[in-house]
């Protein structure tokens, strides 16, 4: 039995209404009757069938808002932070603006009300292993040091690990885990999809799809299926002996190339127009023609999605 069942804690989730947090929340108020679970978010767009749960309650407003939620954090035993954007780039304002607040400077609130724990308080913080690049080998054990630098969402969401890091020398009371993922895949009714959703979504609803691709063989992503993930998160929530206050671990899944995404997706619905938009001279038919290496299981797991997602007829 998983030692979150073992006796009653009381959880704050936050970021609950997104992907991750809805899917967590769900799963341990499931999995396990005797848990109290505290869910916060800014927003609850996805939770209309779900709230007759009872061992959720819901809490709306901002992260930075710590006075409507700081009793709550006070006695909880374990925080999970799903809250997070996946801007990667520069080029918008807005983009910027966006990551800063969600990734960083709205949780600078929580990281005060964090120094004043005066019992044993395990914090879980999803990060990115976006902040690695897209090299086709990541480890377990990550070198720390080479982080992309300019990769917005990787540097906000250091810079917010590092505070915590900081925190756990000056309060011996904090735990903090650090679970670092990939794109997360799997049917779930939030419009913020992700990558990997969003493209089955578009190839089921059969739209065009445009898509730039280059000779660089070396493009993959980290996927996760959203059970494989909440299973893992869940795993970590609880307290073991002699554990270390700062705890970080890259949670891997299935690597893919996004060509071969492509390839698959297209192979399962031949219909579904592609617009390759190409960045070098390098003919995308040849590559087409001669790559369908998509691994059986995140075959069998992207069929699973695809299923799924079909059956609720869900519409982009």
């Amino acid at each position: 039995m998983n030692k979150l069942g073992n006796f009653k804690k009381k959880i704050l989730l936050i970021g609950g209404d997104g992907f991750i947090g809805q899917s967590l929340a769900v799963k341990i108020s499931t999995d396990f009757k005797n848990q109290k679970i505290y869910v916060l978010d800014k927003k609850f767009n996805n939770w209309s069938y779900k709230k007759n749960n009872k061992n959720i309650k819901f809490i709306k407003c901002n992260i930075n808002n710590t006075s409507k939620y700081k009793s709550i954090l006070k006695n909880s035993d374990i925080i999970v932070d799903c809250i997070g954007s996946t801007n990667h780039n520069f080029l918008e304002q807005k983009h910027i603006e966006i990551d800063l607040k969600a990734n960083l400077s709205d949780k600078i609130p929580l990281l005060y009300e964090l120094q004043k724990i005066k019992k044993p308080i395990l914090y879980i913080s999803l990060g990115t292993l976006f902040k690695y690049g897209t090299k086709k080998k990541i480890n377990n054990i990550e070198n720390k040091n080479n982080i992309r630098q300019h990769d917005i969402q990787s540097i906000n969401k250091v810079a917010f690990e590092n505070y915590l890091k900081i925190l756990t020398r000056q309060n011996n009371f904090l735990f903090v885990k650090i679970l670092n993922i990939g794109s997360v895949y799997g049917y779930h009714n939030n419009k913020d999809r992700g990558l990997v959703n969003s493209l089955i979504i578009d190839f089921i609803n059969n739209k065009t799809i445009d898509y730039f691709y280059s000779s660089n063989s070396n493009r993959y992503k980290n996927i996760i299926y959203i059970d494989n993930l909440v299973k893992e998160i869940v795993s970590h929530t609880s307290f073991v002996k002699n554990m270390n206050n700062f705890y970080e671990k890259n949670v891997l899944g299935d690597l893919i190339n996004m060509d071969d995404l492509i390839n698959y997706l297209k192979f399962l619905f031949p219909d579904v127009k592609i617009n390759y938009i190409k960045k070098d001279p390098r003919t995308f038919l040849y590559y087409y023609k001669k790559r369908l290496i998509v691994s059986k299981i995140s075959k069998k797991i992207i069929d699973e999605s695809i299923e799924r997602f079909q059956k609720k007829n869900y519409k982009s």
